[in-house]
């Protein structure tokens, strides 16, 4: 971040005179029974709040809403903050989202969804303005009009584009892809992402009403449970589509495919916030070789647990999780070649 974009002078501000930015109006409420909750709400207890809130010069918090919340519960009168503009709000928001380690990358994505052009104008104002200053960064250029949330948006929206905005954040393209088309399904207001689905899998296009009805209980169903991580943005996809069929969609070798590809955000994480020595080289060279098996159905289902039982323990990710989804799989995946 660019520290004479951000005013470094901390301010104390009136606990009650603060809000939530209206870019966070859609983010999920707190779980107050959560551990991860319970162990910062002990901390700012015990000793205070060591890092500012950001809030605009308006007093809308940017980053920090966890933290806020805390200082109330324990009846702060003020909290420390720097004010940040209001250009910057959108970017700092999404990078706060991509540092969530108790969120997974898909909910991460999704959440960023319906902000996602407010997110490429703010990113663009902050390059702008380190180019003004002489400071070199990583920064692309990306232009917001490629990230429109119209439903013909992915046809129009340049590779470049997206592959620049994944890059910046650590985010796989299958799971911004799949983060948009599962967004459009539970959230488009003219039910258009639907009516394709519909037409795509060769079923009759409900009526305007029925979609609504159906759109409502998909995200009653499914959003949930994405922004717990209970599923995967790769469940509910194949969820979605298996509701409408009244079945299973997804067969198990497809499913497996899938999920091979969703492991590119894994290689990601393990550069940006585990870090064991080597790993992070070594989990991208065992990813490409990994998609391109699947992709080209090289191998058997074994192996490719294998690779991903490896993957997902060199990479400290909820390795229990992952291999309870892998053996649901492979049960299916067998079961499909001896009939």
């Amino acid at each position: 971040m660019s520290h004479n974009i951000i005013q470094r002078e901390v301010i104390q501000k009136d606990t009650k005179s603060l809000r939530p930015h209206k870019l966070r109006r859609h983010f999920p409420a707190i779980d107050k029974e959560a551990g991860d909750w319970i162990a910062l709400t002990d901390s700012v207890g015990a000793g205070g709040i060591q890092q500012p809130l950001l809030i605009t010069a308006d007093g809308f918090i940017v980053d920090g809403v966890w933290r806020w919340e805390s200082a109330k519960d324990w009846q702060f009168a003020q909290v420390p903050c720097q004010v940040v503009p209001e250009e910057l709000a959108a970017v700092i928001i999404a990078e706060s989202l991509v540092c969530r380690k108790q969120m997974t990358r898909g909910a991460t994505v999704y959440l960023m969804m319906p902000i996602i052009q407010e997110i490429v104008t703010s990113a663009e104002f902050r390059r702008l303005e380190n180019l003004k200053a002489g400071r070199k960064t990583n920064e692309i250029e990306l232009k917001p009009q490629h990230f429109s949330m119209s439903s013909n948006w992915t046809s129009g929206a340049p590779a470049e584009s997206v592959r620049g905005l994944c890059f910046r954040w650590g985010i796989g393209k299958t799971t911004f892809y799949s983060a948009r088309q599962v967004y459009a399904w539970l959230n488009e207001g003219d039910f258009a992402a639907l009516r394709k689905l519909h037409a795509d899998m060769g079923l009759a296009i409900p009526s305007p009403a029925a979609l609504r009805q159906l759109q409502e209980d998909l995200r009653e169903d499914f959003e949930p449970a994405l922004l717990t991580g209970e599923k995967n943005l790769w469940n509910v996809e194949s969820g979605i589509k298996g509701r409408l069929t009244g079945g299973e969609h997804q067969p198990p070798q497809q499913q497996l495919e899938l999920f091979g590809s969703a492991l590119e955000s894994l290689a990601t994480r393990a550069a940006r916030f585990n870090h064991p020595a080597g790993v992070a080289a070594e989990v991208r060279s065992w990813l490409a070789a990994l998609e391109q098996d699947m992709v080209e159905r090289k191998g058997r289902p074994d192996e490719f647990r294998a690779k991903l039982e490896s993957l997902a323990s060199a990479t400290k990710m909820t390795h229990d999780v992952v291999t309870a989804h892998l053996a649901g799989l492979l049960k299916k995946a067998k079961a499909g070649a001896q009939n």
